[in-house]
C-alpha cells in the first residue's frame, strides 16, 4: 500500500563560518551533541574565527585564522585522525565547499557541515551559550540526512511512502539529450538511501527520446504506476505525458500504453510536470508548464482519460504566479495546492501555495514558502511532500543548486522539515546543509 499526501564520505574535517569573534568567550558547548567548541585567546586574529571539527573523535576547536590559511595536521591540534582520510585538515572556502559536496569527488570535502555560529556571536561565556542544539553528524553511525540526500545532479524529486520505506523518483538533471532514463531511490528512514538503477529509458518508452522529466507514482490495486512527461513537446510534435507500470516500486516499468497518456496543448499548458492525486477512489492528475496548469480525471487502467461530469475533458485550475511543478494534498478537510514560481534555470525558482475546499480550486496564492538561501543555496524549487502516517510529522523534499555553481543542470535533491501554524498556514521552510534526523516509519 501507499501512503501519501504529497504535492559521507568525509567526516567533518573543516566547518569554515567567517563571523566576528566571540569577545571574552573561552569555551562553547552545545548540549545537543558531545562536540565541545572551544576559542583560544591566543587564536583571535583580525577578529576573524573559523570553525572546524571532527565527529569521529568527537572534539572540535573554534581558531582563528586569516581566511586561506591550512590548519595542519590532526596532531597539531590535538585531534584524533579519521582512519579514511589524510593527515592533513585543510581549509575550503564555501564556494569550493558547495562544488566538491556536490559533485562527491574521491577525498574532497563532500560532507563539510556548517553550523550557523551567528546566533552564539553575541553570548560571553560558555553558560550563556547552553541548549544551543547544533547535532553532531557522527562518523559511521549517520545521525542526519545532511543535504544533499544522495550523490548526483538529480532533480524534481517526487516523494511517497510505500509500505514501510521512503522513495524518491527524480529527474536525471543533464543536458535535453542526455536525460533519457530515470533512477530511484529508496530509504527506511530518510537518512541512508539505496540507488535503484535506470528504472525505464527510452528504449522501453518507444515515443520518447530526450528530455524525460518530473516523475508523479502511485500505487493502485498492487501495482505501481510511474507517470513522467518525455520530449519537451511543441505543438505539431509527438510527446508529452506518458506513464509506466511495474510490479515492485523499483522497476523495472514497461511502458503502460505506448503512445503518451496527452500530447495536445491544452488551454497553453506545455504536458509536463504531472501530479496524480487519489480523491475518494477517483484519480485525477494536475500538470502543466508554460505558465498555466490543468486537471483531469484519469480512468481506472490509467490509459486514457474520462470527462468529468459536466462533460468536459480539461479543466484550468492555474492560481496567480504559477510557473510549473504542481503539487497536491490534503489536511484538516482542506486542500492545499503547490507549485514552483520564477524560472527553473535561475536562483530565483521558489515554491508557493494556496488553500481550498475543493480540488478543483479556486486556488488563491498565500505566500511563497521555499525559495533560496544566499548563505546555502540557490534555486531552491520544485517539490513534493511526505507526511508520515497517523502523525503531523510532514517533510517536503524538493531540489536545489549550490553556490558557485552556473550551470543549470547542476541540481541536487535536498530535505528540509515542513511546519504549519495554528491556522494550518505553511510556515516558510528553512533550507539547510543538515536535512533531517531518521525517522523510521512504524
Amino acid at each position: 500500500m501507499s501512503k501519501r499526501y504529497f504535492c559521507p564520505a568525509a567526516v567533518i574535517f573543516s566547518m569554515i563560518m567567517i563571523l566576528p569573534a566571540f569577545a571574552g568567550v573561552s569555551e562553547i558547548s552545545l548540549n545537543s551533541s558531545k562536540t565541545v567548541w572551544k576559542v583560544r585567546p591566543a587564536d583571535k586574529v583580525d577578529d576573524y574565527l573559523e570553525l572546524f571539527a571532527d565527529d569521529f573523535s568527537d572534539s572540535g576547536w573554534v581558531k582563528a585564522v586569516v581566511p586561506g590559511t591550512v590548519f595542519g595536521s590532526y596532531a597539531e591540534q590535538g585531534l584524533e585522525k579519521n582512519p579514511n582520510f589524510g593527515d592533513n585538515i585543510h581549509n575550503v572556502d564555501r564556494k569550493k565547499y558547495n562544488k566538491d559536496r556536490s559533485r562527491q569527488e574521491e577525498n574532497t570535502l563532500c560532507d563539510v557541515q556548517f553550523i550557523k555560529l551567528k546566533q552564539y556571536a553575541s553570548k560571553t561565556s560558555a553558560a550563556d551559550c547552553q541548549g544551543g542544539g547544533v547535532e553532531s553528524k557522527g562518523y559511521g553511525d549517520k545521525k542526519i540526512s545532511g543535504n544533499p540526500i544522495f550523490e548526483g545532479w538529480y532533480a524534481d524529486p517526487e516523494v511517497i511512502i510505500y509500505d514501510d520505506k521512503y522513495w524518491i523518483y527524480p529527474t536525471y538533471s543533464a543536458p535535453y539529450e542526455k536525460q533519457t532514463f530515470f533512477d530511484c531511490f529508496s530509504s527506511p528512514d530518510l537518512v541512508n538511501w539505496t540507488k535503484h538503477e535506470r528504472i525505464i529509458d527510452s528504449e522501453e518508452v518507444s515515443w520518447a527520446n530526450r528530455a524525460m522529466w518530473a516523475p508523479g507514482v502511485i500505487e493502485k490495486d498492487g501495482k505501481y504506476y510511474f507517470f513522467f512527461a518525455a520530449n519537451d513537446v511543441h505543438e505539431g510534435e509527438v510527446g508529452g505525458i506518458g506513464v509506466g507500470v511495474a510490479d515492485s516500486p523499483e522497476g523495472p516499468y514497461k511502458d503502460l500504453i505506448g503512445k503518451p497518456l496527452i500530447n495536445e496543448i491544452v488551454n497553453g499548458a506545455q504536458p509536463i510536470d504531472q501530479y496524480v492525486f487519489e480523491q475518494d477512489g477517483s484519480y485525477y492528475m494536475y500538470y502543466g508548464g508554460w505558465g498555466h496548469c490543468n486537471i483531469v480525471k484519469l480512468h481506472e487502467s490509467f490509459t486514457r482519460l474520462v470527462p468529468f461530469e459536466d462533460g468536459d475533458m480539461y479543466k484550468e485550475v492555474t492560481p496567480e504566479g504559477y510557473v510549473e511543478g504542481p503539487c497536491m494534498f490534503k489536511k484538516n478537510g482542506k486542500y492545499y495546492f503547490m507549485w514552483s514560481e520564477g524560472g527553473w534555470g535561475g536562483p530565483d525558482y521558489s515554491v508557493a501555495y494556496a488553500i481550498s475546499d475543493s480540488i478543483f480550486g479556486p486556488f488563491e496564492r498565500l505566500d511563497k514558502i521555499l525559495e533560496q538561501d544566499a548563505s546555502v543555496a540557490s534555486g531552491a524549487g520544485h517539490h513534493s511532500v511526505a507526511n508520515v502516517p497517523g502523525s503531523e510529522q510532514w517533510y517536503i523534499v524538493y531540489h536545489r543548486r549550490p553556490l558557485g555553481e552556473t550551470d543549470a543542470n547542476h541540481r541536487v535533491t535536498c530535505i528540509d522539515r515542513m511546519e504549519f501554524d495554528e491556522n494550518g498556514r505553511i510556515k516558510p521552510v528553512e533550507i539547510t546543509f543538515e536535512g533531517v534526523e531518521p525517522n523510521p516509519i512504524d
